[in-house]
């Protein structure tokens, strides 16, 4: 079965039999950018826009619910009392979109967040153009008496493409996830120091001058969190605000491929039958008729379980339905 981002997600949550669970983790603070800077958690976390930072649209082309950056004076800066860095356990979920404008000479990078003074710091950047760094790389960093580094090195993700990042520390323990999907851990992320660094997005107040370049592009979705949040938690958060028929085209798209590698006659399947009509319905807004295909859906599943599909993929896409399921009921 072709394990697409959606399938993935019905994986985690099938195994961790949690589909309706809240995040593991205790939000302190939230910025959707709905419109301001405001921590939406009440705990009084909010944001001071600063220079070049405006209102632009999401990733789901909403107006005014995104912050972007200009790279040359733009930046958000929350203060000194959110200082998550000297927590021994923590995580921080966002989504950035960098252009490839603005300064990229020094060996820093533009940073999306910071909170940095002499010695004590911690940052999430794409790399620069140098020797010493892959152009376009994602870097997490502490320093607090040596270096720690999360790395994601797959590409240069300057392509103005949204992409989801989490930084998970436990411990010593860090994990670095990137658009749902791990891409580096660590057994030696540093605790800092309790400092009064202000908390930047988009900027670094960092005495050391080489590490002040602006964010050019897009920001949105910050959320920090009081501990590390789990794998399902990441995957949840890197799918969430998908409409139901991006989730359903997914699944339509997994069982033509399943067909396919069973030999399954697509003309004469019930179950893509009732993905399809589903997928109809809902792209006319017909969610009631939606949901009774969908469970038509499940039952045509079941009745192929163990003869035309395996168990294990019979309980993916029976937990990858109940998801969309639960979306267009929530709506």
């Amino acid at each position: 079965m072709r394990f697409s981002k959606f399938t993935a997600l019905a994986t985690a949550l099938l195994i961790a039999g949690m589909a309706n669970a809240d995040l593991s983790g205790s939000l302190v603070a939230d910025y959707p950018f709905n419109g301001n800077a405001t921590d939406e958690t009440y705990n009084g976390h909010d944001g001071t826009i600063h220079g070049g930072a405006a209102l632009t649209f999401d990733r789901f082309g909403n107006a005014n619910s995104a912050y972007n950056f200009d790279g040359s004076s733009g930046y958000i800066e929350i203060g000194t009392s959110l200082d998550f860095p000297s927590w021994t356990s923590y995580s921080v979920s966002l989504w950035f979109l960098n252009d490839g404008g603005g300064d990229w000479s020094n060996s820093y990078g533009q940073k999306v967040i910071d909170k940095t003074v002499f010695y004590h710091d911690f940052y999430l950047s794409l790399g620069p153009e140098s020797t010493t760094r892959q152009v376009g790389e994602i870097r997490s960093k502490t320093y607090e008496g040596g270096h720690s580094y999360l790395f994601d090195s797959t590409k240069d993700f300057r392509d103005s493409t949204w992409h989801h990042v989490v930084i998970n520390k436990n411990g010593d323990n860090g994990e670095l996830w990137v658009n749902g999907e791990l891409s580096d851990t660590s057994e030696d992320v540093k605790t800092l120091i309790p400092n009064q660094g202000r908390l930047l997005f988009g900027y670094s107040l960092s005495p050391d001058g080489y590490q002040r370049r602006y964010w050019s592009g897009d920001i949105d979705d910050i959320r920090i969190y009081d501990q590390a949040i789990s794998e399902v938690d990441v995957k949840r958060l890197h799918m969430e605000g998908v409409p139901p028929a991006d989730m359903l085209t997914d699944v339509v798209e997994s069982i033509v491929t399943l067909n396919i590698q069973e030999g399954l006659a697509n003309s004469l399947d019930a179950k893509l039958d009732s993905a399809i009509g589903a997928l109809d319905d809902v792209n006319t807004d017909n969610d009631v008729s939606a949901v009774n295909r969908l469970y038509a859906l499940i039952s045509a599943i079941e009745a192929q379980r163990g003869k035309k599909i395996t168990d294990t993929d019979a309980d993916l896409l029976i937990a990858a339905t109940h998801a969309v399921i639960e979306k267009l009921l929530s709506e």
